[in-house]
């Protein structure tokens, strides 16, 4: 991803300072999701693209792992060892202490916004604090007291 930025600056980037006049990109000035900038970008570097397993194991908006798993179905073994080879051991060793069964909920490296897409219950349960301790402290507040209501309410 920092070669793409370095290769073709964007003006919503940290590095916008650099001018896209001296690379062999034009963006425009408009607010363009920062998916299909980054699609884009590395299609145009020829980077390697992940797959549905890598992709996952990076960063979540819409679909976690074991969701990927059910589109894109391999077995134990086979996701298990994608998995081993794309985390370093200390997050390989939590990974492995936290699936229990399949409902399990793989925490990747990197999530955005997943409100947009999951229930606060999933993101507030005990699960995803055992996995990822400060989501609680970044779900927007609106979120975490419409779970509090909805606690009250049942």
């Amino acid at each position: 991803m920092i070669k793409a930025i370095n290769t073709c600056p964007s003006p919503y980037t940290a590095i916008s300072s650099i001018s896209t006049t001296t690379t062999s990109c034009n963006l425009p000035n408009v607010d363009y999701p920062e998916d299909l900038y980054f699609a884009t970008v590395l299609n145009g570097i020829n980077a390697p693209m992940p797959n549905a397993i890598e992709a996952a194991l990076f960063a979540v908006e819409m679909i976690f792992l074991e969701t990927a798993m059910q589109y894109y179905p391999t077995n134990n073994n086979m996701k298990d060892d994608i998995i081993k080879q794309r985390l370093i051991k200390q997050d390989y060793d939590l990974y492995r202490s936290v699936v229990v069964n399949d409902s399990t909920i793989t925490v990747p490296i990197g999530m955005h916004k997943p409100w947009w897409y999951h229930e606060s219950s999933l993101l507030l349960s005990d699960q995803m604090k055992q996995q990822c301790p400060f989501m609680e402290h970044i779900i927007p507040s609106t979120l975490k007291n419409l779970k509090i209501k909805n606690n009250l309410l049942f």
